[in-house]
């Protein structure tokens, strides 16, 4: 059970990094894909994948940070 869990988050790890190296997916979707397949599967609880979202210091860059419909052209 353990290496099967091993090895499928090695491989969503190199999926991931790949995916971010090109550029071709933003990076919140790809890490937001990758967090709910590890959801998913089951390797992280509930409460384990959305910790971090109660964490002050991302409160505060989210809501600090410039949203797509502020950029003036």
């Amino acid at each position: 059970m353990y290496t099967f869990n091993f090895i499928f988050v090695a491989l969503l790890l190199t999926v991931t990094l790949l995916f971010l190296a090109f550029g071709r997916f933003s990076a919140d979707k790809v890490f937001l894909t990758a967090l709910g397949t590890l959801l998913i599967s089951g390797i992280l609880t509930p409460n384990e994948a959305l910790v971090g979202f109660s964490n002050q210091g991302l409160a505060c860059l989210l809501y600090t940070s410039p949203s797509p419909r502020d950029k003036r052209q």
